[in-house]
Formats: C-alpha cells, sequence, structure tokens
C-alpha cells in the first residue's frame, strides 16, 4: 500500500487472536508495520492485548495495552480501562443484538522517534471517551 501520491511505503503485516466466553473476551496482536507516517523507511513493532468481563448482570469493565517500537528508537504506548453498560439483550442476541455504552479512559505516552512533534517533552497524553458499541443480529441460512 501507499499513501497519496508520494507512493510512501506503509505495508502492515500482522496477526492475532481471541477468546470469547458468555462472561470473559479477550485477545491479542502484533503487527510489523513498513513505513511509518511519511518516513517510508521507519519500521516498527506493535504488540497489544485486551480483556473484558461482565461484573454484574448488565456491567463490564475492560482493560487494554499496546505498544508500538520504533526501530530508529523510541515507543508509543498506550493502556486504558472501561466500564461498560448494556442496556438490552436477548437471551438470544441473534434476535436483537447487543449494544453497550463504554467510557473509557487511555494514558498514552510516547519517547524518542515516538514524539508527537520534533524537539517537544510534551510525549504524554490522557484520553477519556464515551464509546457506543453494537454487534448487530444477522443469520447464515
Amino acid at each position: 500500500g501507499s499513501i497519496g501520491v508520494a507512493s510512501i511505503r506503509d505495508r502492515r503485516y500482522g496477526g492475532g487472536a481471541s477468546i470469547v466466553t458468555p462472561y470473559v473476551r479477550g485477545g491479542f496482536e502484533a503487527v510489523i508495520a513498513q513505513g511509518i507516517g511519511d518516513v517510508a523507511e521507519a519500521e516498527g513493532l506493535l504488540t497489544s492485548a485486551w480483556a473484558d468481563a461482565r461484573v454484574v448482570p448488565r456491567g463490564f469493565l475492560a482493560a487494554r495495552g499496546s505498544s508500538l517500537g520504533f526501530d530508529g528508537g523510541g515507543r508509543q504506548s498506550t493502556f486504558g480501562g472501561a466500564i461498560a453498560y448494556e442496556p438490552w439483550r436477548d437471551r438470544d442476541p441473534r434476535q436483537r443484538g447487543i449494544f453497550r455504552v463504554w467510557l473509557a479512559v487511555d494514558r498514552v505516552t510516547s519517547s524518542g522517534a515516538a514524539m508527537p512533534l520534533p524537539g517537544i517533552d510534551a510525549g504524554k497524553a490522557t484520553q477519556i471517551m464515551l464509546v457506543a458499541s453494537a454487534i448487530a443480529p444477522f443469520t447464515l441460512e
């Protein structure tokens, strides 16, 4: 792949796995990046993992983390957690689907070549998000 007219190298190769049970879900992934942003020769390795669990009948807790290490030195990492409320869910989710509202907080840190702007020291940020997620019902017949 490429970015725009400049045809900057921007390739990704990766894989992952996840597990889903009625009460706990989790997964991990790894991605090799060749070409990052507008620097074709830059390469990096992203690793990430996540998990969520039902803690009360309509309530969930989640945690996730990811880290992207650059070959030229530097790292960008994100770690966070969330709580969710599920306003409805049928016993058979294929009939109605699943809808959740999440309140999430992420902490992002950067160092070295991963700094947001060259020459500055502010490589840290806290993000607060309100997210709605849905799984639509479908059947294969």
